[in-house]
């Protein structure tokens, strides 16, 4: 892990391989359609702690290019939890329907593809357990929305040497603004679903 004392000029590469590092494992979690839900969110929860600890760093704004990756790797961390939320199915009428889309199989206790959910000697049935994901996805997408806000303030400490290279740095700024959208959509999709 990078420290927040190393040497700006030392730190791009690396930088570069934490963003990159994430970017290439979401984009292998989105493609495991069998994997269970809480691996993918223990994956989720882990790239988003990595992304705010290498855009704390100081070093960060040193990489004209580091802020379109983090972009780039949000982007993929809202399509996880799109993702995710598809699988956790509809609900209707109380009852826990598993989603329709070939590939999203249940696992042995009839869950949408989780492991069975424990609190202590407690076990959730299926349309409990769905729930509890749901609640457990607000927190993550409040976080994520965080996330969103410091990344919608980067601004790369290079020199701008025309008016195009100025106009790509706000590139990130407008996507920011389409994340926020995408995660309040689908914190709007998780409250009317409960």
């Amino acid at each position: 892990m990078l420290s927040r004392s190393d040497s700006k000029a030392d730190n791009a590469p690396d930088i570069l391989r934490v963003c990159f590092a994430n970017i290439t494992a979401l984009e292998l979690q989105l493609k495991e359609e069998m994997r269970p839900i809480d691996e993918l969110m223990q994956a989720g929860k882990g790239c988003a702690r990595e992304l705010r600890a290498t855009i704390e760093l100081d070093s960060f704004n040193q990489c004209s290019s580091c802020p379109m990756l983090i972009v780039t790797a949000l982007d993929l961390l809202i399509s996880l939890y799109e993702a995710i939320f598809v699988r956790l199915g509809r609900r209707r009428g109380g009852d826990y329907a598993p989603p329709a889309q070939p590939g999203y199989g249940t696992n042995s206790k009839g869950g949408a593809g989780f492991s069975s959910l424990r609190l202590g000697s407690f076990q959730a049935d299926p349309e409990d357990a769905a729930d509890v994901w749901t609640h457990i996805m607000l927190g993550e997408l409040r976080r994520l929305s965080e996330l969103v806000d410091k990344a919608t303030s980067l601004r790369p400490d290079v020199a701008t040497p025309d008016e195009n290279h100025s106009r790509a740095m706000t590139a990130p700024r407008s996507l920011c603004n389409n994340l926020h959208r995408r995660i309040n959509a689908l914190t709007t999709a998780i409250h009317d679903r409960l």
